[in-house]
């Protein structure tokens, strides 16, 4: 660390703009199915093993919180160049980027 380089409960110093740079990528989907077979997922979503954020409940299925999971990732300013659909494992293999994801299936919606 430079001389003078203030840390105000950061990891990055006072009008740093650079984010860190991205080494892993985590996603913990959780699904439910309501009575009409309707499913809902919500995803949290972690960066370098710190939590970045959960998204809110939304409607999809099968590998649909992966995708909510890169919209948050945009949402939060990691990936600004790249376009949402180019957003996904192809992207993280090709930065060398750790990648791992995996879902749940919850019996319950406040379980979501």
């Amino acid at each position: 660390m430079k001389i003078g380089t203030v840390l105000l409960g950061c990891k990055r110093g006072i009008g740093a703009s650079k984010s860190p740079k991205v080494k892993s990528v985590e996603m913990y989907g959780k699904r439910w199915t309501d009575s009409y077979g309707n499913t809902y997922h919500t995803t949290k979503v972690y960066v370098n093993d710190e939590l970045v954020g959960t998204t809110p409940i939304k409607y999809g299925y099968g590998d649909q919180y992966t995708q909510s999971g890169f919209d948050l990732l945009k949402q939060k300013g990691y990936f600004k160049r790249t376009k949402p659909e180019d957003l996904g494992w192809f992207t993280m293999s090709k930065r060398n980027i750790k990648y791992y994801r995996k879902a749940t299936d919850v019996k319950r919606k406040k379980d979501l």
